[in-house]
């Protein structure tokens, strides 16, 4: 009977000891799990290459007063005003290309590696403007997965809404973002005009931002 009692009194001390080993373990396992959560939680989701309008990188352009908003998102951010393609050599990926009126041409010129290419305000189709979009890409086939963001009421005489719809036909894959806002002000090739979304911002960065995170 005593005997009995020992051998009790022993197996329950290796189920204790049993116990806090596995309890050590699951902390030790939940502890490496939020570590990586936390690791994870400042890493961006992809990185948007930003080419500026005719302006430059000013703090008007409509893509460089927005770039915090793209960072807020998970987007990590490079402005590029000379060679895109390099820009997006040396990106982490996955990594757009997002292209400002004037500077959609650079955009689309310098996208050919990229995961997307998006394309704000720009002269898409050959006529209105000297050059356009179509013309420096060429071939539909030089383009990655593509975004037009355009207002309709865009009164730009380079940029016309009147191009997205040919430019969608002619590339085959573009997808097209409506963004519509009043006339705004100034120049209506400026960045406070209807053409840099006249105070809706909020609209045309969210359907960039989806774009981008979804590449």
């Amino acid at each position: 009977m005593h005997n009995s009692s020992g051998l009790q009194r022993s197996g329950n001390h290796r189920r204790v000891r049993l116990l806090a080993f596995g309890l050590a373990v699951g902390v030790g396992v939940l502890g490496a799990a939020l570590d990586r959560a936390a690791a994870q939680a400042g890493k961006p989701r992809a990185t948007a290459i930003l080419v500026p309008g005719a302006g430059g990188a000013v703090p008007s352009d409509f893509l460089i007063r927005n770039r915090a908003a793209l960072e807020q998102r998970g987007i990590a951010t490079i402005v590029a005003q000379g060679n895109v393609g390099a820009a997006v050599a040396s990106a982490s990926r996955p990594v757009v290309v997002v292209g400002m009126s004037r500077g959609t041409l650079a955009a689309a010129a310098g996208s050919s590696r990229a995961n997307g290419l998006v394309l704000v305000s720009g002269p898409l189709m050959p006529g209105p403007a000297p050059n356009s979009v179509k013309a420096v890409a060429g071939s539909p086939s030089a383009l990655p997965a593509t975004l037009i963001v355009h207002n309709p009421n865009d009164a730009c005489a380079s940029t016309p809404a009147s191009g997205v719809a040919p430019f969608q036909a002619w590339s085959g894959k573009a997808q097209i973002a409506w963004v519509n806002s009043g006339p705004g002000q100034g120049n209506p090739c400026g960045p406070f005009a209807a053409h840099g979304f006249a105070g809706n911002d909020d609209a045309a960065v969210s359907a960039i931002a989806s774009f981008i995170l979804s590449r």
